[in-house]
Formats: C-alpha cells, sequence, structure tokens
C-alpha cells in the first residue's frame, strides 16, 4: 500500500516546485512532480463587446490564458458553461475562408477570413509544464442586446448586478490561489453596456511660454458620435498635479449621441519655481465606456518655458520573426530636443494578442503597461516575446503598434510581428472605405494605397467587388491601378472612381486577391442617398517653397468646409521617391512628416461630413 503526503501551499511556495511525497512499502518517501493550474489574462470576468454591424461577429478582447505552472502535464477534465448567454460562445478551431456566415457549416460562425467553429474544445486537453492553452471567446451576428441568463448560487456580489455568463474550468490539478481552487476556476462574463463612441479634441495639449505666477488654460472636447449615450467615467492629471489641474463636470458624466462636453486643463505655477521643476510631459487621462474607447483615452500634455521643443522617434528594427528565436528587442531612439514619452502598445488584430509578451527592464509589462519616458538623446529596449499556445494554429501575423508624443510621426509608430511564419508578404491597405453620392451623372474619384510590410514580394492579382445591397454588378464602380508587385516595405496606390447611374443606395466590399497567406485584403464602397451637404477638401501648406530632405514638412486643412469636419481629416501618403522609407497614414487636422530623400510625395486628404467625402491630393517637391 502507498500513502500519498500533499505539502502545504506555503511550503510548495518555499520549494518553489509542485511537488507530492508519497510513501513506498518499503517505508521510503518518494517524490512525484505534479501540475500546477494559472489563470492568466483576466482578474475572473470579462467585459463582453457587442458587434459594431449586426451581420459581423465581435471577439472578443480578453482571452483566458490557461498555464501550467507546475512540473508535470496538466490535463484540462472538463470546460462546462454554468450559465451560457446566448450569441456567446467559445472559439474552436479555423476552418475554410469566408467573408459572411452563410459561407460556414453549422456550428460555425465567419471570423473573416476564416470560418471558426462554436464550442470548447473536446476534453481532456494536455498542457506540459511551462505552457498554455488559451480560451477565446465571441459574440456571434445579430441585433439587439444579449439575452443574460440569471446568475447561478455562490456568483460573486460584485457580478451580480453585470451578470451575463460563467464557466467553469476543471483539471487534475490540486493547487489554489487567486482564481483558482482546488485546481479549477470559474471565469465570469458581464453585460456589455450600450454606449456610445468617443472622439477627443484635440490629440495634443501644448502649453508655450510658461512663467511663474502666470496661469494657462486649454479646453479638452470630449464629442458622442456614436449612436447611444456615453458616460465619461474619469478624467484625470496623471502626473505633475502640483502645477496642470483639469476642472469642468465632476464625472461621471452622460454625453447624448451627437454632443459634446468641454473640460479646462489649466497650468499655474507658483511664483519662484525654476523651469527645470515644470517643464516636461504629463497625460490627460479620459476613460469612458465608450466600445471604441475601453482602454482609455491619453492626450499627452507639454509644458515649455520657452517656444515649445519636440522629441523625435526613430525605431529599430521595424520586422521581427520569430521563426528562429522567440525574444526579439526593439530599441526605441529620441533624437528629438524634448522627452519622447511611449504611452501604449496595442497588437492588431486582437486574435493574435496572446501569442505576444512584452518587458521593458526584464520586467513583464503586457497587462501593466505604464508610460515610459526617454530623454533627449537617449533610447528605451523593449523586448518582444513569441509564444505560440498549445493547440493554437492561428496565424500570429500582427502589428504592434507603438502610441506616443512624437506628433511628426503622427504619435504612433508600427513594428510588424511576423510570429513564426517566415518570410511572407504582409498586405495593409489605406484607407479602409470610402463613401460616394448616390445621383445620376455624379463622378467621383479616391485614391488607396497598398502596403507590403511582410519581408517577400506582395503580388496583387485580381479584386472582386461584391455587393450587400443594391445593383450586385458594381456597374457604377470602376477599380485600378492596384495590380502588380509590392517589394518588401514598398507600396502601390490605386483609384476608385464611382459613375453614379441612379439615386439608389449601393454597399460593397472590393476583395482584393493576393499571396498574402494571412489577411484579407478588402476596401469598403458605398454611395449613399445624402444631401448635398457642402464639403471641400483643402490641402494649405506651411511654405510655398520646396521641402527639404531632413526637415518638417507641415500642411493643415485649416481652409476645409466644414470647420467642424477637419479634426477627422483622413491623410494618407501615396506615393514617393525610390529610396524612400517614409509613410504615414494619419487623422487630424494638421499633418507633418519628414522627407528622407529628395523627389516627390504624393499624399491625398479625405474630409467627410454628413455622409458626403470630399477628397484632395497634394504633390510636394523634396530637394537635398
Amino acid at each position: 500500500m502507498r500513502r500519498v503526503f500533499v505539502i502545504k501551499r506555503s511550503m510548495l511556495m518555499l520549494l518553489g516546485a509542485a511537488v507530492l511525497f508519497s510513501c513506498s512499502d518499503d517505508g521510503n518517501i518518494q517524490e512525484e512532480l505534479i501540475p500546477q493550474l494559472s489563470i492568466e489574462g483576466t482578474e475572473g470576468s470579462i467585459n463582453l463587446q457587442l458587434p459594431r454591424t449586426d451581420d459581423r461577429p465581435a471577439k472578443q478582447a480578453n482571452s483566458v490564458i490557461i498555464r501550467n505552472t507546475g512540473q508535470a502535464p496538466l490535463s484540462i477534465t472538463n470546460l462546462e458553461w454554468l450559465a451560457k448567454p446566448t450569441r456567446v460562445d467559445a472559439i474552436g478551431a479555423s476552418g475554410s475562408e469566408c467573408t459572411d456566415d452563410s459561407q460556414c457549416g453549422g456550428g460555425e460562425a465567419c471570423l473573416a477570413p476564416t470560418c471558426v467553429s462554436l464550442g470548447f474544445a473536446q476534453t481532456p486537453i494536455e498542457v506540459e509544464p511551462g505552457l498554455r492553452y488559451d480560451l477565446e471567446f465571441l459574440v456571434t451576428t445579430g441585433s439587439g442586446e444579449l439575452d443574460c441568463p440569471a446568475a447561478p448560487e455562490g456568483t460573486p456580489e460584485e457580478f451580480l448586478n453585470s451578470f451575463c455568463g460563467a464557466f467553469q474550468i476543471s483539471t487534475n490539478a490540486i493547487n489554489s490561489g487567486g482564481l483558482v481552487e482546488n485546481g479549477s476556476a470559474t471565469i465570469y462574463l458581464l453585460r456589455p453596456s450600450s454606449s456610445g463612441q468617443i472622439e477627443i479634441t484635440p490629440d495634443f495639449v501644448e502649453f508655450q511660454l510658461v512663467q511663474p505666477g502666470v496661469p494657462q488654460t486649454r479646453d479638452v472636447s470630449v464629442r458622442n458620435v456614436g449612436s447611444e449615450t456615453l458616460t465619461v467615467t474619469e478624467i484625470f492629471i496623471a502626473s505633475m498635479r502640483e502645477f496642470v489641474s483639469v476642472g469642468g463636470e465632476t464625472p461621471p458624466v452622460e454625453i447624448e449621441p451627437g454632443t459634446s462636453n468641454t473640460w479646462t486643463v489649466t497650468v499655474s505655477v507658483p511664483e519662484g519655481t525654476d523651469p527645470s521643476e515644470y517643464e516636461g510631459f504629463t497625460e490627460l487621462t479620459v476613460n469612458s465606456t465608450a466600445v471604441n474607447n475601453l482602454s482609455g483615452g491619453k492626450i499627452p500634455v507639454q509644458i515649455s518655458a520657452g517656444a515649445a521643443s519636440a522629441p523625435l522617434i526613430s525605431v529599430d528594427p521595424t520586422t521581427l520573426a520569430f521563426d528562429q528565436a522567440d525574444r526579439q528587442t526593439i530599441t526605441i531612439s529620441n533624437d528629438g530636443d524634448a522627452t519622447l514619452q511611449v504611452t501604449s502598445l496595442t497588437v492588431t488584430p486582437a486574435s493574435t494578442r496572446a501569442f505576444y509578451k512584452w518587458e521593458v527592464d526584464g520586467t513583464d509589462v503586457t497587462n501593466n503597461f505604464q508610460t515610459i519616458n526617454v530623454p533627449k538623446g537617449e533610447t528605451k529596449d523593449i523586448v518582444v516575446v513569441f509564444e505560440r499556445p498549445a493547440g493554437n494554429e492561428d496565424s500570429a501575423v500582427a502589428t504592434l503598434q507603438i502610441n506616443h508624443n512624437d506628433r511628426i510621426a503622427n504619435s504612433r509608430t508600427e513594428v510588424t510581428l511576423l510570429g513564426d511564419a517566415g518570410d511572407v508578404p504582409i498586405a495593409r491597405i489605406y484607407p479602409t472605405g470610402f463613401t460616394f453620392q448616390a445621383a445620376q451623372g455624379e463622378i467621383s474619384t479616391r485614391t488607396f494605397v497598398i502596403r507590403n510590410v511582410g519581408t517577400a514580394d506582395l503580388e496583387i492579382t485580381d479584386e472582386d467587388l461584391q455587393f450587400s445591397v443594391g445593383d450586385e454588378s458594381g456597374a457604377e464602380f470602376q477599380v485600378s491601378g492596384h495590380l502588380g508587385t509590392i517589394a518588401p516595405g514598398g507600396l502601390r496606390s490605386g483609384t476608385v472612381t464611382f459613375t453614379g447611374a441612379n439615386a439608389t443606395e449601393d454597399i460593397g466590399v472590393v476583395i482584393f486577391e493576393s499571396n498574402d497567406p494571412n489577411t484579407s485584403i478588402e476596401l469598403g464602397i458605398k454611395d449613399v442617398v445624402a444631401a448635398a451637404a457642402p464639403v471641400s477638401a483643402v490641402i494649405t501648406p506651411a511654405s510655398l517653397n520646396d521641402g527639404k530632405v531632413g526637415v518638417v514638412a507641415s500642411f493643415s486643412a485649416n481652409e476645409s468646409t466644414p470647420a467642424q469636419a477637419i479634426t477627422n481629416a483622413l491623410w494618407t501618403l501615396t506615393s514617393r521617391p525610390a529610396g524612400s522609407n517614409v509613410f504615414f497614414s494619419a487623422t487630424g487636422a494638421e499633418m507633418q512628416f519628414v522627407p528622407d530623400v529628395a523627389g516627390e510625395y504624393t499624399f491625398s486628404m479625405l474630409l467627410s461630413s454628413e455622409l458626403r467625402e470630399s477628397e484632395a491630393t497634394f504633390t510636394l517637391n523634396v530637394v537635398p
């Protein structure tokens, strides 16, 4: 007979391993390694997010990571719904290609570009020591709110008011701690709240010539551009609060669709304060219930005693491959004259977030990223760690967006993450959609650009126009100029020309055929019946002279009409000289970039107002 003794959890922590001790028939004590269950990616709940449109599912941003931190295989013995909401399910294996649910089989949903099976995977599921298994979820297509079930007995009080489901993870582990109790864990789903979409202007708050004893103020507008009520839950200054404050209505503040609320940022420096104490950067953080603001909006605030200086970001490399090593380093340099602030890191698409973590100074900051300050002339390294979860065969090709306060770089820099894919082409399209006026005789042209951010040639071979509303022939739309080969890092522009034949609405998509194995290249196109609201896109250069290599070139939409539309002006580089690495796709009333070689740079500016669009183009000649 063998007797088994369980070492208490406090002793396990001291030992640094998950072990059992057993007594054999001869009286000798034997050590047996055991698994340990750890739950990551959640504090015990998932806030559900509704689809943006009724005909598309919504993959949830949060996944549940089941990690084996023990020293023996972990067996997931059961995955079970304790209370299941309608239209919410786990995501299973990927299948055939699709563009909508009608192309998928029973028990599947179209998470473009592939069908995915719905439901928990069959158990048991084996997870080796140190590895993980990810649970991902989606809300399927449909309209209206979710039908949430009643909360089962034992649901924590903090989840009762917003309860919308729960499931249990059972394993062969026996450890307890945190979310885990005797090798099992229960995760709760929380009801999505109807909310609007947030628009914050300006996206950068600047105080120049700040002098002690002389306060300065700047207004920040928060507008609800959605169709549901928006609630601002918090608005605060992150640091330097002895000099900077925010005034206005105290949150929570409800903002109805189409309306806005204004808060005032004030800098007030006591007399006798040295500029070295108050010059620098802080952030205005706006947290809300907006569907496009789930992680909070962060607006850089710069304070300067003199005319404002600026940071200048440089990121190297801009493509990371992990087929040879699972850890790669990004070096962020600040070549400007002011402190560079890296405010957040975002991986897209959301389906790839389970593959990546990032570390700063040896610390994992994936779920607790704090603003990084990079003084002028200095650098900072970010280590990106790739790990493919057990059983996950999805593509790991992704984009890491580095958000920062360098306005010349349009406040964001992108790094391509190839995962373990090796050399592949990766397509990106800018913008992602156009709207035309449905009227007989209306003729309009829009410019788009396809960019290859991969490491192999991208071949654009054909296009297919598909319509969900209106004339399926697509005779009113002509797409041209886009076919051909795009080298790694290169781009190619094309045009969509609309020739109106009637006043009937059409809604469709251009699907470009390519050799990109991971990306569906799609461009939304539609013509709508809308009033002829005046909208005119006008690009105004800061200087009428030629640009110069290495010198900032500035442009504005300030002469465009109507005035309120300029904050959403969309700027896209469509062509550049050979040898140039410049690219931008930016939003705002102003745009700046730094030419890197001599030659001609052409870009477009798209302005939208009341379902009408206007496009202007500009070509800048740059000399050495």
